[in-house]
């Protein structure tokens, strides 16, 4: 909303406003108007403000009610993003309570990831207004449109980590809107701006809600969302939902289930802007089809699931879908409960540890510590190797050493059979020459029996 490329990410149609000066200074309904001097008395500005005071004017955006103006800040000599209200607008009290709403919404939640409202105050010549931080980038949206049409350099440059970095920055945002009471009610990849040099904001707090119960800061006492007095006559009290994007808004608003909007309506919507920066689509459905069934399947959380609707050159991780999934469960309490609690599962998917929304079976924890750690792995396998090593020597060793005992024994069975052979041989002489007189032979014969006997058992042994 506050960024050149913003025609981008604000609606296109112009309606009767055909160029800056009418833009600016065009007229509403006289009958009704609420004078300047009556809006700075309600909201205790002083006078004299001009919006001639802004140089260097120039439209970055419309949008359905309000017009985004690039423009010189008298006296510091900053460009600012200017908001007004679009001339139509400038006298319902309604569409007046609620920008002022927005303002004052965005000023109190000061963070990095929230575009920051430097002045609120009322022209004497176009009413109301507030400048914020001008932020040079583009919105998600568009951002998601050209990696869809495959602009030079996009795919590279956003590749999936770049895109959850994102994803977390607008993450961080609401969060921190979340522990201050207030809800943004229409998060959408059109109010994410992306800067050029990396800032990620989340835009557009015109439907803020607040609740007291989820404020953590203590900043009631510091701020007041509702616009008190004739201002709010015939318009929807403070807080009220006044509307949203039907293919973001969580199914149970849709079905009037839940009608004041929760911490996990905001959920859902992060869950549908993750679901379209995995996938390069703009919304979660089809928005392209009749209103009413665009409702309808809305309402009944009916998507097709990421892997399957994801372009063929952006895998998806299965964590990061069922992370998606959870965020955007049809079933309220199957979401996460908090923001908080998504973030940690983007950030244990990006530090490689095991992520809630996805099965923590054994095998799946064991894989993602030796992605956190392979040093670990590394080292076991060296240990591994190491043993394996020693071990096949050990036994490779004990075979070749088998082998030449069991030739060593077969070698000595054979003698000791040859000397078998030789001692039956021997013993059938000495039967034959026993007794004939020649008791050497005798006595050499016996010796050799003897000695061929001891060879053969040695053998044998």
């Amino acid at each position: 909303m506050a960024a050149s490329n913003a025609s981008e990410n604000l609606s296109s149609s112009y309606g009767d406003c055909d160029n800056e000066q009418t833009l600016i200074y065009g007229t509403g309904d006289d009958a009704n108007r609420i004078s300047p001097e009556e809006l700075r008395k309600l909201l205790d500005i002083p006078q004299g403000d001009c919006i001639q005071d802004y140089d260097d004017l120039s439209t970055i955006g419309i949008g359905g009610i309000g017009a985004v103006f690039s423009a010189r800040e008298p006296g510091l000599n900053r460009e600012v993003a200017l908001k007004i209200l679009r001339p139509q607008y400038r006298d319902q009290s309604e569409r007046i309570e609620s920008f002022i709403r927005e303002a004052r919404a965005t000023a109190q939640i000061d963070h990095p990831n929230i575009v920051p409202v430097h002045r609120l105050g009322v022209f004497d010549d176009v009413g109301v207004y507030f400048s914020m931080k001008r932020v040079e980038g583009e919105t998600l949206r568009a951002i998601l449109r050209k990696l869809e049409e495959n602009r030079a350099g996009y795919r590279r440059k956003y590749n999936l980590r770049r895109l959850i970095e994102i994803f977390m920055g607008a993450c961080n945002g609401v969060a921190f809107a979340h522990r201050h009471g207030i809800l943004h009610c229409d998060l959408k990849p059109g109010n994410v701006m992306v800067g050029d040099y990396g800032e990620v904001l989340v835009m557009d707090w015109g439907m803020a809600h607040y609740r007291p119960e989820l404020d953590q800061g203590g900043v009631r006492s510091k701020m007041d969302l509702e616009v008190d007095g004739p201002l709010c006559s015939g318009g929807k009290h403070s807080g009220e939902l006044l509307g949203g994007t039907p293919a973001f808004m969580a199914p149970e608003q849709l079905c009037g289930e839940e009608i004041q909007p929760t911490e996990l309506s905001d959920i859902y919507g992060l869950g549908a802007i993750l679901y379209t920066l995995l996938t390069w689509k703009s919304a979660p459905f089809d928005v392209n089809q009749e209103q009413q069934k665009l409702l309808e399947a809305a309402a009944r959380g009916q998507f097709i699931p990421p892997r399957k609707a994801a372009h063929r050159e952006q895998p998806i991780p299965l964590e990061l879908e069922a992370i998606c999934l959870k965020a955007m469960a049809r079933n309220r309490k199957k979401r996460y409960q908090h923001v908080g609690e998504l973030l940690a599962d983007v950030r244990n998917y990006l530090d490689g540890y095991p992520v809630a929304a996805y099965s923590p079976t054994p095998l799946y924890r064991l894989t993602k510590l030796i992605r956190r750690h392979p040093l670990i792995p590394s080292t076991l396998m060296a240990a591994v190797l190491t043993w394996g090593g020693y071990y096949a020597f050990t036994v490779i060793s004990n075979i070749s050493q088998s082998t030449s005992l069991i030739n060593l024994a077969e070698y000595n069975y054979g003698q000791a059979r040859e000397y078998n052979v030789m001692a039956l041989r021997t013993a059938r002489l000495l039967r034959e020459k026993a007794g004939g007189g020649d008791a050497d032979r005798e006595r050499y014969l016996l010796t050799e029996l003897i000695r061929q006997i001891a060879e053969m058992e040695n053998g044998y042994n």
